[in-house]
């Protein structure tokens, strides 16, 4: 495999070469650039629940949205690892009171997300796949750090 470090200094090329390594497509493919300033990304997605969230919305179609209680049931289902079948209603709740107040609110407004209030609809947004595959190139450096520690 080639070494994908910034040797000319480039993070940029850099970044999009990884990219294109972790989806195994051509760099063509790789996400746009982000809307929003560096800072803000990184308050965005140093909350576990907030990244669950972009990621879950990165799967879905362009005009397909999902609800609220959908969301929250299948983060609650990731985070006491359990099928989002078996989560229970005070799992669940928990997690949904949080999103709303809380997550939704701030992805809403950074235009990460699209957010229905009062039909509780949820839909991607500016920068959501930009901003999923930079939690997954940093998910798979600690990963891969991790494994290398061991």
């Amino acid at each position: 495999m080639a070494d994908d470090s910034p040797s000319d200094g480039n993070w940029s090329s850099a970044l999009r070469r990884r990219f294109a390594n972790l989806a195994g497509t051509d760099q063509a493919d790789t996400p746009g650039p982000v809307h929003l300033p560096s800072g803000t990304v990184c308050e965005l997605i140093s909350n576990a629940r907030r990244r669950a969230v972009i990621k879950r919305l990165s799967i879905l179609e362009d005009e397909e949205v999902t609800t609220l209680g959908e969301l929250a049931r299948r983060i609650a289902g990731e985070e006491y690892d359990i099928p989002p079948e078996q989560v229970s209603q005070n799992q669940r709740k928990s997690v949904y009171i949080s999103l709303r107040q809380n997550h939704l609110p701030k992805l809403d407004e950074t235009e990460i997300v699209v957010w229905d209030k009062r039909g509780g609809d949820i839909s991607r947004a500016r920068s959501v796949d930009a901003i999923a595959a930079l939690i997954n190139l940093i998910e798979e450096a600690c990963n891969d750090a991790a494994e290398t520690e061991t």
